[in-house]
């Protein structure tokens, strides 16, 4: 048991280790290329709205250009287009594809490179958009946007993803142990005191074959004191219903499948005056006694 608990701690080690060098770099690459691909569409979509609204339904839109250093994307429009319009339609293009992240935008001249207008996200919020509303002359001009440097945080490195991995198995393996421990040493919910198993306000009296509740004596058949003893010395814990049958049936050859069940209905009864203590079917398992505190 030892050497397989060791064997599969190597075997999670080694699968984070492989994990900080295939599946997250890879993740990390479609996350970037997904945020790029939603910008892309929305400048597109801009370009698109901003020459039908000049009536210009024909004019082939330039690629989307994206300089990953900077995060910034540049669309080329060779046609002129309302500068006025310009915010409000790029905001609401961004926005429906999920885009949040502040940035700037400016225009600049296509033969010159020169700076012709420009804004801020947080001028467009606070509508103080400059030169909105001044005659504009952009005959052929490119539209820049330029994004706050975005960070990835899902690449952290191998040595980062080494010590987590060790750290995360660690913790795992504790509390495994933890939990078995717990479990093997939970105190029974029924009380043992000599030949007497004390169950909620139910003593069984198991040698001498009968149970006494709240005062009141019932006689058991060696049948249904066996099953019921096999029950209380494995309080809430599911039994199968071939263990249950080796147990109580099986030392006489006699296993019959039904007869548990007619047993089990009958201790229900003997049972059914003390309301902490219950035996529970466990469909297509078996049987499991309950007994409350």
């Amino acid at each position: 048991m030892k050497k397989i608990a060791i064997i599969s701690f190597l075997l999670t080690i080694a699968g984070l280790l492989a994990a900080q060098w295939i599946w997250i770099p890879r993740q990390n690459k479609i996350d970037q290329r997904q945020w790029s691909d939603r910008i892309n569409l929305a400048m597109r979509q801009t370009a698109h709205i901003l020459l039908a609204a000049e009536g210009n339904d024909t004019s082939t839109i330039e690629p989307v250009r994206h300089h990953q250093m900077a995060s910034e994307f540049s669309l080329k429009m060779e046609n002129g287009f309302d500068y006025d319009t310009l915010p409000y339609v790029l905001e609401n293009a961004l926005k429906s594809l999920g885009v949040s992240e502040p940035y700037y935008v400016s225009i600049t001249g296509c033969e010159t490179g020169d700076l012709i207008l420009g804004y801020h996200l947080a001028a467009l919020e606070n509508k103080e958009i400059a030169c909105r509303g001044r005659e504009q002359n952009l005959s052929c001009s490119i539209i820049n946007i330029t994004f706050d440097k975005k960070e990835w945080h899902t690449w952290k490195g191998p040595l980062f993803w080494s010590l987590t991995g060790w750290l995360m198995v660690l913790v795992l393996v504790q509390v495994y142990f933890n939990r078995k421990n717990k479990t093997s040493k939970r105190p029974a919910s029924a009380d043992v005191q000599g030949d007497k198993i004390v169950m909620g306000s139910t003593v069984l009296h198991f040698k001498n074959q009968y149970l006494v509740q709240d005062g009141v004596k019932k006689n058991l058949t060696f049948r249904e004191n066996k099953l019921l003893h096999h029950f209380a010395k494995h309080p809430d814990q599911v039994l199968k219903r071939e263990e249950i049958l080796a147990a109580v049936w099986g030392d006489e050859g006699l296993i019959v499948g039904r007869s548990l069940d007619v047993f089990v209905s009958r201790l229900r009864k003997a049972l059914e005056g003390d309301g902490s203590v219950a035996i529970k079917n466990v469909h297509g398992v078996g049987y499991r006694l309950e007994v409350k505190k």
